[in-house]
């Protein structure tokens, strides 16, 4: 019989042989970068936002405290906590080698417990042993991972990326406890956390067969959530919103052209995700209300949001309307530039998701609204080129491309083509330090080079000619993937 610890944590289990393969691969591809990979030169080794993990870990109490930070910095203290706490209890000088250090130790320990999270995940899905290996493709064998994660290690992008996939995992299990516990610490690591993590608890897993809208109501939500995109892209423009230095500035010859783009990415993803009649239902709503649990989930929001408010000495990051035009601005810079920039970032698995985005939407509909409710957030929010701040996002969607294609049956040989092709697409290759750089510079050198082999993997400060160029390859490999893994294996349905 087993123990009531055992019980408890019976979503964990003692990985496969393929499963320790895979966590093995990624703590050796960890190790490579950790040694072996590219650190960033610009502010001593902490670049631009890693001053402020700096300052932190030197002297976290004092800064936290009695100096102060901002309410969005306020988001990213416990991994800067962790980091400051650890190196005193071991004796370690709280010096900038041993602070760059320590976060790269702590993203080689985030990544395997990425990994192993992923084969809980997998399994739970009923993923195939293929499919896993996709993920891995998906999850590791990109920029954010090869070259990212420890070029500038200080950031708290892997923490991020870690709270985020044990956030899904625990939704799956339906491991309430556990969610609002990883809730709770991710409102202190990645500012998004709190808000995805409130709406699981509020809506938690349910099995829905998902059956089409009546009366087209999710084409005409769909259609209004685009003009309240075209309306704030207007207010955005009109009242002059300034981003990434000033440096981000939209085409104007191709405007209209970007504009379009945004709320056709807007409208047809948002009709897929909506093509639910449960989401409709008013009996179905009705029937999700929880008041004892929703009510400690909107407590709890309040909370966290009171104490981040009054802990922090400047409010920077509370500014919705802020948020949204910045964001507005992001999407228009060059057409399907934020697309682009994703595909960059996170690899090829996002064109799969393209052309498998109806089943996607099924597949993720079938775990109830909360889930949902997540992905249209995240979806919306996808418009913001800059890729790296989606990274508590992205493990939300990824299991569900990879479960969709597993449908499709491929050919070992896909499988590899894709890990290939990301690894390419990853530009793990690329030589970002050419020659030294200094952060004292105008920012209008961010769009030349040198300073391009590090901007251009970044949306918002991507040139027009790197644009031109890396929109080029992107449209080449979705080209290949239709035609070699779509087309020709006559696959129908899939868009």
């Amino acid at each position: 019989m087993e123990s009531s610890l055992t019980q408890r944590f019976k979503y964990l289990k003692i990985p496969a042989a393929s499963d320790y393969a895979m966590i093995f691969t990624t703590l050796g591809i960890a190790l490579c970068c950790f040694f072996f990979g590219e650190r960033i030169t610009i502010g001593d080794g902490f670049g631009w936002d890693g001053q402020f993990s700096r300052t932190m870990v030197k002297d976290f109490f004092n800064q936290l405290v009695n100096v102060g930070v901002n309410d969005h910095r306020f988001q990213r203290i416990l991994p800067c906590a962790i980091i400051h706490y650890s190196l005193r209890a071991l004796s370690i000088p709280l010096t900038d080698y041993w602070i760059i250090k320590a976060f790269g130790i702590f993203n080689i320990m985030l990544l395997i417990f990425i990994s192993y999270i992923w084969s809980l995940i997998a399994d739970h899905l009923k993923i195939s042993l293929k499919g896993k290996w996709l993920g891995f493709t998906a999850f590791f064998l990109n920029f954010a991972v090869l070259k990212w994660a420890f070029y500038n290690p200080t950031l708290t992008d892997i923490s991020g990326y870690a709270i985020g996939i044990t956030m899904l995992l625990l939704f799956l299990k339906n491991k309430l406890t556990g969610l609002y516990i990883v809730t709770v610490l991710g409102a202190f690591t990645w500012p998004i956390a709190l808000f995805i993590g409130s709406l699981l608890l509020f809506f938690p897993k349910d099995d829905i067969n998902p059956a089409p809208v009546r009366f087209h109501f999710n084409i005409i939500l769909a259609a209004l959530s685009a003009f309240i995109v075209f309306a704030g892209i207007k207010y955005a423009l009109f009242h002059g919103y300034v981003i990434g230095f000033g440096v981000t500035k939209p085409v104007l010859p191709v405007i209209n052209l970007s504009i379009a783009c945004s709320l056709l990415y807007i409208f047809f993803g948002l009709k897929n995700i909506l093509n639910n009649k449960s989401f409709f239902d008013l009996r179905f709503l009705i029937g999700k209300i929880h008041f004892k649990r929703q009510v400690i989930v909107v407590i709890t929001f309040i909370a966290i949001k009171a104490i981040i408010f009054f802990g922090s000495h400047d409010h920077v990051g509370l500014g919705i309307t802020k948020v949204f035009g910045k964001t507005m601005l992001l999407c228009i810079a060059q057409p399907f530039i934020f697309f682009i920039s994703h595909i960059l970032f996170y690899g090829p698995i996002i064109i799969l998701a393209l052309f498998m985005w109806k089943s996607v939407c099924r597949l993720i509909q079938n775990h109830g609204l909360g889930l949902t409710l997540c992905v249209i957030l995240s979806f919306v929010l996808s418009l913001n080129s800059e890729s790296r701040v989606h990274i508590f996002s992205y493990p939300l969607i990824v299991p569900f491309i990879i479960k969709a294609v597993d449908s499709l049956k491929w050919k070992k040989s896909c499988y590899w083509f894709m890990a290939v092709l990301s690894i390419i697409l990853s530009k793990a290759w690329l030589i970002i330090n050419t020659q030294p750089l200094n952060m004292n510079v105008p920012a209008e050198q961010f769009r030349e080079f040198p300073f391009q082999f590090y901007f251009m993997n970044h949306g918002p400060w991507m040139s027009n000619i790197m644009y031109i160029v890396q929109g080029s390859v992107v449209l080449l490999c979705g080209a290949i993937i239709y035609f070699f893994l779509f087309h020709r294996s006559n696959v129908k349905n899939y868009a």
